[in-house]
């Protein structure tokens, strides 16, 4: 669910099961008190790992956790941009358009 144009909340589910969620654009969702603290940190090792077991389960798309490291971690002007990245990566896209670039050091 994209909660605004700058933040994004996602989560991972299999028969109802959530296995994992996170945010997009994690710093803006800290700045705006989006994050619980029960929602990992977009560098989080376990996360990324999450990530590819169950995008391999949901997919069958071997994806690596470094992979969406770098995808979630990544700072970008919309959130929007962000989830079709994270779309793209996981194979539940197959084309990956973008509104804006990705903000390099922001």
């Amino acid at each position: 669910m994209v909660l605004d144009s700058d933040v994004a909340y996602v989560t991972g589910t299999i028969d109802g099961k959530t296995h994992w969620e996170l945010y997009l654009n994690e710093k803006c969702a800290k700045e705006n008190d989006f994050p619980d603290s029960e929602t990992p940190n977009a560098d989080n090792t376990d996360l990324h790992h999450h990530l590819a077991t169950w995008t391999q389960s949901a997919t069958g798309q071997p994806v690596s956790p470094d992979r969406f490291r770098d995808v979630i971690t990544t700072d970008r002007i919309f959130a929007d941009d962000a989830l079709r990245s994270l779309l793209y990566t996981i194979g539940i896209t197959t084309e990956h358009t973008s509104f804006g670039d990705d903000r390099p050091g922001f």
